[in-house]
């Protein structure tokens, strides 16, 4: 009976991982029936939430409870401020996303988010953050390379999850994208028959405006359009046609 609580936190992770969210958000109530001060069952209920429209208060009631229970908890704190901004309390949600990021410096969603947040009112701070974005996920990546991290530990980068970049309506409940900044492009890339075309009508249906070079036409394997421009293949040794 003692692991049973682990059990179904583990099943809700898998139906959350296949968008069950429902599902998901039953099996983390039955971790909280037989252990009630489980931070991790309303850690779980928050992502559900969140992953759900107009759960915001709910997903900010759950975060709020499990953080109350385990507080050093950077991942806790980030899906405060997401819940926080979503409510339009923003400078809540700047104070949230900074402890994440003092519980973990090597956190670029919560660099990302607190970028954004800033560009109205700091854009030095909103600058600041954006590099140390890049940063943090260089030091991920040379982390998970294998490679020395002068200063950094292993335990900084206990909570990191990169899926966090692109999570969070940064969680996949909003249909329609924010507006990209000037500066800001989305190059999609990844070999052949992986997906790439169904990701460039996914965003394009978000709103994003594609560019394309119509090179490729469409057939019975792809009906509708291949969306590919060829110059992208070449972004990693040649970059300046990207400011055009």
């Amino acid at each position: 009976m003692h692991n049973q609580p682990s059990l179904y936190q583990q099943k809700g992770q898998v139906l959350l991982n296949m968008h069950r969210w429902q599902d998901a958000e039953a099996a983390y109530h039955k971790v909280l029936e037989i252990d009630p001060v489980n931070s991790q069952g309303q850690f779980g209920l928050a992502q559900c939430y969140l992953f759900q429209r107009g759960l915001e208060q709910q997903a900010l009631d759950a975060i709020s409870a499990s953080l109350g229970l385990v507080y050093h908890n950077p991942r806790g704190h980030y899906l405060c401020g997401v819940a926080l901004q979503r409510l339009q309390r923003q400078q809540e949600a700047i104070k949230a996303f900074e402890v994440a990021i003092v519980q973990n410096p090597v956190y670029p969603a919560a660099h990302h988010r607190l970028s954004r947040l800033y560009k109205k009112s700091d854009l030095a701070k909103s600058r600041e953050h954006q590099g140390l974005a890049r940063a943090a996920i260089q030091r991920i990546i040379a982390f998970k390379a294998g490679k020395p991290l002068p200063n950094i530990h292993e335990a900084d980068l206990e909570f990191i999850s990169l899926d966090e970049m692109v999570s969070l309506g940064d969680l996949g409940t909003t249909k329609i994208l924010n507006p990209l900044a000037d500066n800001e492009l989305v190059i999609v890339s990844g070999l052949p028959r992986s997906g790439t075309s169904m990701m460039m009508q996914m965003l394009k249906a978000g709103g994003l405006p594609l560019l394309t070079d119509n090179k490729r036409q469409a057939n019975e394997d792809n009906l509708k359009g291949y969306f590919e421009f060829e110059q992208a293949k070449i972004v990693g040794t040649e970059g300046l046609w990207l400011s055009d």
